[in-house]
């Protein structure tokens, strides 16, 4: 089984607002837009790592329906940096079943199906690490 872990723990002080939160051009936040793309492609797990906005992030993918389970990791220590992110989102999907980790930031909601598909196609031929 493929799991996928989308980084948004990040404070995005430059922004002014979560990244995650931010809306694309269709008006659909950036976390929900990915979540969508992702579950889409075929990865039937995915764990949105979150931080200061744990919870609005939760109402704003509860609302969204996807198509799969999204699970929520809340890293507890968000400024420790990315890579405390990368493991507490590790820490949530890795478990028995899992064959591989696809990982993507928040701030990128713009890469499509077919990409993911493609990845997931070249890691099912090959057996490459994603």
């Amino acid at each position: 089984m493929l799991a996928a872990i989308v980084l948004a723990a990040g404070q995005s002080s430059r922004m002014g607002s979560p990244k995650a939160l931010l809306l694309d051009a269709q008006g659909r936040p950036f976390v929900a837009r990915i979540v969508h793309t992702l579950t889409a492609a075929g990865c039937t797990e995915v764990t949105v790592v979150t931080g200061a906005a744990h919870d609005a992030v939760r109402e704003v993918l509860a609302g969204d329906d996807p198509r799969s389970r999204v699970r929520l990791a809340r890293n507890p220590q968000p400024e420790r940096g990315q890579l405390s992110s990368i493991w507490t989102g590790m820490d949530d999907a890795v478990r028995p079943g899992v064959s591989a980790l696809l990982l993507t930031l928040v701030d990128a909601p713009l890469f499509s199906v077919e990409t993911v598909r493609a990845v997931i196609h070249a890691h099912d031929t090959t057996g490459a690490s994603i």
